[in-house]
This record gives structure tokens, C-alpha cells and sequence, in this order.
């Protein structure tokens, strides 16, 4: 128990470092498609990207399925700038960069306030509907709107992902009524 409570932040941020104390190796993004038993009863798990990781314990968190944007070359920089979860189990690959979240409820304006108060970000939030309020909580909403790091783009899609052979470079969004390119 937490007599005092806990953040979500808090609580996932603990259980990453206990479980990086006891030699547990994530994985992420990594969807499971096959699981074998072997005969010595160790279990083989395959990947979609065909890797194999042999264990003896199996523990299945399923979490949530992300919701794929439909964004022009989206695909070819999955991992290579654009990235799909949560930014707690990577902090120093986001440290001072500019950053874009796309969503508009509370995990998207967690994702928003953690990049910019703990990894110095410059983060633009891109949010489809016409405002925060309606899909947030009150806690978080204020924070957001309190954030000098943290610019709330509403009636915006991401429609393309721009970069070059390395990297993703930006992105163009769709306003209601007009196109724009942020990089």
C-alpha cells in the first residue's frame, strides 16, 4: 500500500527500476505471435520481427493496443523518430529534444508533462478535437495549460511524418481548414 497515495508516474517508475534490479530485459515495442514450450519446459516466445527470447516464466502484461496513425510514411520511421508507449522507460533518449505527442486525454497529457518536466523538452501536443478540457482530468489539464514547454496544437492531425534515410525531420499537420509543416 501507498497510505499517502501514488502518481501512476510514480508507481510505473518504481516498478521499471525494481524489475531492472532482478535483471529484467524489456522488450518494447514487441508483439508476441507465437509461444512454444520446449521439452525441457523452458518456453520460446517469437516476435513480429521474428526475434526469439527463451525464458522459463512467461508473464503476460497485454497493456493496451495503440491506436496507428494514418499518416503518410508513418511506417518507415516506426523506431527511427516516431514511437509508440511511454517515454518513462527511455528518459534519456528524449533529453532536450523538441517533441511532438499525438492525443488529447490524460495518457497523451502524461506522456506531454513527463517529456517536459523531467526530459527538458520542447513538446507540441497535436490533438484532433477542438479542446483539452473535454477528455482530461483537472489535474492534469492544469498542468498542461501551465507548462511553458508544452505548445497545445487543437483541430490537428498529423497527416505526413517528413525525414531523410536516418531519421524522422517532422511532421506536416492538418488543421481544420489549412495544411502546415512543423519540423
Amino acid at each position: 500500500g501507498f497510505p499517502n497515495g501514488i502518481s501512476g508516474r510514480d508507481l510505473m517508475r518504481n516498478g521499471v527500476i525494481q524489475a531492472n534490479k532482478f535483471g529484467t530485459e524489456f522488450r518494447l515495442p514487441f508483439e508476441a505471435q507465437r509461444i512454444r514450450k520446449n521439452v525441457d519446459d523452458t518456453f520460446t516466445i517469437v516476435g513480429d520481427n521474428r526475434e526469439e527470447i527463451n525464458c522459463r516464466t512467461i508473464v503476460l502484461a497485454v497493456g493496451a493496443q495503440y491506436r496507428s496513425l494514418d499518416a503518410i510514411n508513418l511506417s518507415i520511421y516506426l523506431d527511427r523518430g516516431v514511437y509508440y508507449g511511454s517515454p518513462v522507460l527511455e528518459p534519456e533518449r528524449w533529453k532536450d529534444k523538441q517533441v511532438g505527442v499525438v492525443g488529447g486525454a490524460n495518457s497523451a497529457a502524461q506522456a506531454a508533462w513527463y517529456l517536459a518536466n523531467t526530459c527538458g523538452c520542447k513538446v507540441q501536443m497535436f490533438v484532433r478535437g477542438p479542446s483539452i478540457e473535454a477528455e482530461m482530468s483537472d489535474y492534469i489539464l492544469r498542468c498542461i495549460i501551465g507548462s511553458e514547454n508544452i505548445t497545445v496544437h487543437t483541430d490537428t492531425s498529423v497527416v505526413e511524418v517528413l525525414g531523410d534515410m536516418n531519421a524522422m525531420k517532422g511532421v506536416v499537420v492538418k488543421k481544420k481548414h489549412a495544411t502546415e509543416r512543423i519540423t
